[in-house]
C-alpha cells in the first residue's frame, strides 16, 4: 500500500512538473522588467556562452526582473529556452552547465534566421511579460558588412551548423516585426557581438527600439559583465531604460580596466595588459539630426573645395578598428577640422579660415555627442566618439569602385545608403578609374579636387 501510496505521489510530482514547464510562462505576472538573452553559441564561442549563462545566475531573475535566455550551442542536442534563477551551491565540473530550469527544450534550430530571432522575442515577450523589455544579441559581429574574410569575424548571429547569419537589412525587419506581432517596443537593444557600433547599422534600427548599445571594436570572448549588469535591478528601485544603457556601458568598461573582473593580468599597464574595448550607447532618436547635419557637413566640403587629398590624410589619422574600414565617424571629422584651419601666426587660437566648414564640422560633432549617451575607450581608442562608418580605404588604395568587387552593390542595398548621400560621398572619394589609351590610372596615385557629384539641399 505505501508502496503505491509513493508511487501515485510520484506520478502527481511529474505530472504537476510538466504541469509548471508548459504552462508556467503563461502564468507569469507582469514585471518591470523582461531581459531577453538571444544566445547563439553554436560556434567556437560556445564555452564563453556557458561561463556568460553562469554570471547571470549570480543574480538571476527576481520580483522586478525576467531573465530569459534562448542557448544554441554546438552540440546538436536541441535549443533551450531557459528562465535564468540565482544560483545556489557550486556547479558541476563539467563547464557545460547550469542550474536554471529549461522552460522548453525544442529541436535544433537555425539562430541565423531572423525568424527564429522573431519567434523568440515574441514568445519571452507573450511568456514573460513586462512594462521594459531589453533584448540581447550574443555572438559573433562585423558590423554591417556580413561576410568579412575573418572566420571569427561573421554575420551577427551566425550559426556554424548552417552557415546562416542575420544580415542588417533583416534585423531591422525583424524588429519591425517584433512589435507588430506582439504590440510591445525593444527599449534597449544591446550586441554583444563586435564591431556592431556603425551608423549603418544604428540607422537601420532608429524607430525600432530606443537605445542601441553596441561596441566599435571587437568584444573580447568574456563579452559583457552580466553579473555586474544585472545588478542594477538589485539596486535600484526604478530602472530607466537610458539608465541600463548608460550602465552597461560602464560595467563593461571597468571589467576590463586593470582589476577588472574580467581582466586577469597581473600588470598595472592597462594599454597593454587590459584588452583595448570601446561600448556606446546610442540614442537612436537623435539619430536623424545627426544625419541631416552629416548631409551639411558633406556640403560645405563640396563648398570649400577640400581636395581628396586632403580627405585621404584625413583617413588615413582617423581611429580604426580590427575592420580596417570601419572608421570613427567623430574623429574624422575632426581630423578634416584640423586640416582645414590655419594656426594662427601669432600662437593664438585657429583661425577659422574655412568658413562655413568650420560651423558645420562643429554641429555634426555636436550631434554625435548628444545622440551617444555614454562611450568607453580604452586608452588605444581615446579619440573614439561611438559611432563608426564605411570608408573602405586600406593600403594607399580602395576597391570602392572596382569592378571586381561586390562591396558597392551591397552596401547600396543598406536602409542607410537609400536614405544619405554617404555612398555618393565615397562616390566622390573614391573614383572610377580613368581608362586612356595608356592604360587605366589609378585615382588614388593623384588625388583629384573632392566635387560630390550631387547636390544637397
Amino acid at each position: 500500500m505505501r508502496g503505491l501510496i509513493d508511487s501515485t505521489k510520484i506520478l502527481l510530482f511529474f505530472i504537476c512538473q510538466l504541469s509548471f514547464l508548459i504552462a508556467a510562462p503563461n502564468q507569469a505576472s507582469k514585471k518591470p522588467w523582461t531581459v531577453l538573452v538571444y544566445l547563439n553559441a553554436d560556434n567556437n564561442l560556445e564555452d564563453d556562452g556557458y561561463n556568460d549563462l553562469r554570471e547571470m545566475e549570480r543574480v538571476g531573475s527576481s520580483e522586478k526582473l525576467n531573465v530569459v535566455v534562448q542557448f544554441a550551442g554546438v552540440v546538436p542536442a536541441g535549443t533551450e529556452r531557459i528562465y535564468v534563477e540565482k544560483a545556489t551551491g557550486s556547479y558541476l565540473a563539467d563547464l557545460h552547465t547550469y542550474q536554471s530550469k529549461n522552460v522548453e527544450v525544442l529541436p535544433p534550430l537555425d539562430m541565423g534566421d531572423a525568424k527564429t530571432f522573431v519567434d523568440f522575442v515574441t514568445w519571452g515577450m507573450d511568456n514573460y511579460p513586462a512594462d521594459n523589455y531589453m533584448v540581447i544579441m550574443w555572438n559573433h559581429g562585423s558590423g554591417w558588412d556580413k561576410d568579412a574574410e575573418s572566420s571569427l569575424i561573421k554575420g551577427i548571429s551566425y550559426d556554424d551548423s548552417t552557415g546562416n547569419h542575420i544580415t542588417t537589412n533583416q534585423l531591422a525587419d525583424a524588429l519591425d516585426q517584433i512589435t507588430s506581432v506582439s504590440g510591445n517596443r525593444i527599449n534597449v537593444l544591446a550586441m554583444d557581438a563586435c564591431l556592431m557600433s556603425m551608423y549603418e547599422v544604428a540607422d537601420s534600427l532608429a524607430g525600432m527600439t530606443d537605445y542601441l548599445v553596441a561596441s566599435e571594436e571587437t568584444i573580447p570572448g568574456n563579452g559583457y559583465p552580466y553579473d555586474d549588469l544585472l545588478k542594477i535591478f538589485v539596486d535600484n528601485d526604478v530602472v530607466t531604460s537610458e539608465a541600463l544603457a548608460r550602465h552597461l556601458v560602464n560595467v563593461y568598461g571597468k571589467s576590463y580596466e586593470v582589476g577588472g573582473s574580467q581582466n586577469h593580468s597581473n600588470s598595472s599597464d592597462e594599454f597593454h595588459s587590459a584588452p583595448q574595448v570601446t561600448l556606446a550607447a546610442i540614442n537612436l532618436s537623435r539619430l536623424e539630426l545627426v544625419k541631416r547635419r552629416l548631409g551639411r557637413w558633406i556640403n560645405a566640403l563640396k563648398t570649400n573645395q577640400v581636395s581628396n587629398e586632403v580627405l585621404l590624410k584625413a583617413v588615413k589619422k582617423t581611429t580604426t578598428y580590427e575592420d580596417s574600414r570601419y572608421k570613427d565617424l567623430g574623429d574624422f571629422v575632426k581630423h578634416i577640422l584640423e586640416a582645414t584651419t590655419q594656426s594662427d601666426p601669432a600662437g593664438g587660437q585657429p583661425e577659422r579660415s574655412s568658413g562655413g566648414l568650420v560651423g558645420a564640422s562643429l554641429s555634426l560633432l555636436k550631434s554625435v555627442q548628444e545622440a551617444v549617451i555614454a562611450n568607453y575607450n580604452s586608452p588605444r581608442f581615446v579619440r573614439s566618439t561611438g559611432i563608426s562608418i564605411y570608408i573602405p580605404y586600406e593600403y594607399g588604395s580602395s576597391s570602392w569602385n572596382d569592378k571586381y568587387s561586390t562591396k558597392k552593390k551591397e552596401y547600396l542595398k543598406l536602409k542607410w545608403a537609400k536614405t544619405t548621400d554617404w555612398a555618393s560621398f565615397l562616390d566622390g572619394l573614391f573614383p572610377m578609374p580613368v581608362t586612356t589609351a595608356f592604360g587605366s590610372t589609378n585615382a588614388g596615385d593623384v588625388p583629384p579636387v573632392f566635387h560630390i557629384p550631387y547636390d544637397l539641399e
